[in-house]
């Protein structure tokens, strides 16, 4: 069957802490495609999603540290299998 690309949009659950309480959330990010120097040098942080009962899916991107919320995501992308055209190889 073969690895999927990377490129494209992405949701990663966590469990992230803010001030006040710990949240599950989804980040929604996008790999875009990277250049000679960065593979997969750039992404996009979308939003940060949570569920609250009654008010439903409420973006919550605000509430957390924003180089943490990157650093996971950086994480993500480092342990994911990519497929060759990630890369820009021909072969």
């Amino acid at each position: 069957m073969g690895v999927a690309s990377i490129i494209g949009k992405h949701v990663l659950s966590a469990e992230l802490d803010c001030e006040w309480a710990t949240c599950d959330v989804d980040i929604h990010y996008e790999v875009l495609p990277g250049e000679e120097s960065m593979p997969f040098g750039a992404f996009e942080l979308l939003k940060v999603v949570t569920r609250i009962a009654g008010a439903g899916e409420v973006t919550v991107t605000d509430w957390f540290n924003q180089s943490y919320i990157e650093q996971l995501i950086r994480d993500e992308i480092d342990g994911s299998d990519y497929h060759w055209s990630d890369h820009g190889d021909g072969y």
